[in-house]
């Protein structure tokens, strides 16, 4: 939350199906980063958000905007494969670390397994770096670690 105006996936959590999709940009869209290697990447048109099951199998579609950030489609998607499948876990990647698809996954009887982002915080990124060694010292394989 940035000065009380709520992020876009907390604006979603009020929401029914319907408002979370009409609420995604749907248009093409045109854009520009700087990837992992340091070499710009550019994109222009639309993607497509998928949810899947074990094996792959699709569950679940939105298409938004190709500048559309995945955490943004993540409430909707998972309320629309939420009525089409019983599942467990929510298995994503540290895109999708916000309290409020933690908080969704949660209330919806799920167990959300989301990669931690440590975002700028240097402490953080220390500690899960030494983690991995420490349990691996001790002969501790992380139950998540697993699962994920």
């Amino acid at each position: 939350m940035f000065r009380g105006i709520p992020s876009p996936s907390g604006r979603q959590q009020g929401m029914n199906l319907d408002e979370k999709i009409d609420d995604l940009p749907r248009g093409r869209a045109a854009g520009a980063r700087r990837n992992a290697k340091g070499r710009r990447q550019s994109w222009t048109g639309c993607r497509p958000h998928i949810d899947a099951a074990d094996g792959g199998i699709p569950s679940g579609c939105i298409p938004t905007s190709a500048s559309l950030h995945d955490s943004r489609a993540a409430i909707p998607l998972a309320t629309m494969t939420d009525g089409r499948v019983t599942w467990l876990h929510e298995l994503m990647d540290s895109a999708h670390d916000a309290p409020e698809i933690r908080r969704h996954g949660e209330q919806s009887g799920h167990v959300p397994i989301i990669d931690v982002n440590p975002r700028r915080d240097k402490a953080l990124k220390e500690i899960r770096e030494m983690e991995p060694r420490a349990r691996a010292n001790v002969n501790i394989p992380d139950p998540k670690a697993i699962r994920y």
